[in-house]
């Protein structure tokens, strides 16, 4: 009975299956933290307690979370010695799909490969900590403008930590790098000054209608003018009116401010 009870005790298959069915991720909701509270080994909570929620955390909300975790279940896989009280475990989480619309849809299965460290206990230890940094280095990348590279780090995040909310991030960004991407297909031309407008024209090269475009006008010497061109259709070149500031001397620059691609 003894020796029943110490193997149960160093067992590390029920607490990896607890923190699989748990589903963590690179961020989450207080009632699935305090549920991860003993199973995580102590600088994944640490990581969880500071993140801030990813973007499909935030779209999904934590009521999202919780029907994630309600709907997840795990199977064991083999179980090694890692040496030094560790064991690496091998799982397979069955869950819902998150759609990039933030939809949960049919279940699909991701396989995991964890340990499990007999510190404090039995805690599991997922990768968090690496994944945060992945987290960070794609965060970085949008700061810097390198959306591409914030794309990409994305997707090399979801495959090494498959949190299933990733998908709503990874889509995001796929869409931030093709907005700015189009940008070299809008063009602006000036056309002719007159007392106190000047016109202009603006071309969208692109195959994409926009449902809005803010241009602006940079004087020299003066201050900026933006003018609200509305919606444009995708080949389309339309003219447009720019007051002139009276303080207006030399020459004027014509860019595109902001835009948005229609969603139809």
């Amino acid at each position: 009975m003894i020796i029943a009870l110490l193997l149960a005790c160093t067992d590390p298959g029920p607490a990896a299956l607890r923190t699989c069915e748990l589903s963590p991720g690179l961020s989450i909701d207080a009632q699935g933290l305090a549920l991860l509270e003993p199973l995580l080994v102590l600088d994944e909570l640490a990581v969880l307690r500071g993140a801030t929620p990813t973007e499909g955390h935030t779209l999904l909300g934590d009521a999202g979370l919780a029907r994630i975790r309600k709907g997840t279940s795990c199977e064991l896989g083999p179980v090694e010695s890692a040496g030094s009280g560790r064991w690496a475990v091998s799982l397979t989480r069955t869950g819902p799909r998150v759609t990039a619309a933030g939809v949960l849809g049919p279940p699909e299965s991701v396989e995991l490969s964890w340990q499990v460290v007999s510190s404090d206990g039995l805690r599991v230890e997922t990768g968090l900590t690496r994944a945060a940094s992945m987290r960070a280095s794609a965060v970085a990348a949008v700061e810097e403008g390198d959306l591409m590279r914030a794309a990409s780090t994305l997707r090399a995040l979801a495959r090494s930590y498959p949190d299933p909310t990733l998908t709503i991030d990874i889509a995001l960004a796929d869409a931030a790098q093709e907005k700015a991407d189009y940008a070299s297909q809008l063009s602006h031309v000036f056309v002719s000054a007159e007392g106190s407008a000047l016109s202009a024209t603006f071309t969208n090269g692109g195959t994409y209608p926009l449902a809005s475009v803010t241009a602006v006008a940079i004087f020299e010497g003066s201050s900026e003018v933006p003018v609200e061109l509305g919606a444009v259709a995708a080949g389309a070149t339309i003219e447009y009116a720019v007051p002139i500031p009276a303080d207006a001397v030399g020459k004027v620059k014509l860019e595109t401010r902001a835009y948005e691609l229609a969603t139809e």
